[in-house]
């Protein structure tokens, strides 16, 4: 009996990355606003973006946390952004209002994670527009710094 090659890969190829993914450890919640732990912003930066995703907090109640690392560890970042926003429970309870900003530096990668709360004002087309259109074209002239504060504007 011959079995379709296509078929045996895709099942291949599928398994694989969900191995990948459950394999790569999701770090403890972040204590601050801004994480930083791959050195991609200025210190000046870091701070000034913590202050006001505070006060933002402070005044909506949104949870707002950017988050940068050097890499997932080969996992999908769309797989371990979720993964990551479940296990920290980004935003108010019963009302899942946060969101994330995933600045993965090695990897080339970059991804805005919604909570329900707030996909009507931050739907993944406004996401996609805000990485595409304001984020990574600061990035490729270098201005890493504009770009993160010009990206949750």
């Amino acid at each position: 009996m011959r079995r379709p090659r296509g078929l045996l890969l895709l099942i291949g190829l599928v398994a694989h990355t969900f191995l990948c993914a459950a394999e790569t450890p999701i770090p403890p919640a972040p204590t601050r606003w801004v994480t930083d732990t791959a050195n991609f912003l200025s210190p000046a930066t870091v701070t000034a973006l913590d202050a006001r995703l505070a006060a933002y907090q402070q005044g909506t109640g949104h949870q707002l946390i950017v988050y940068i690392a050097p890499t997932t560890g080969g996992a999908p970042i769309e797989d371990w952004g979720v993964r990551a926003f479940e296990k920290w429970k980004v935003g108010r309870k019963g009302l899942d209002d946060g969101l994330v900003l995933f600045i993965m530096s090695q990897d080339h990668k970059l991804r805005i994670e919604v909570g329900y709360g707030l996909e009507g004002v931050v739907p993944d087309a406004i996401a996609s527009r805000v990485i595409n259109e304001i984020m990574v074209p600061r990035i490729q002239s270098g201005d890493r710094d504009g770009a993160v504060t010009a990206g949750i504007d």
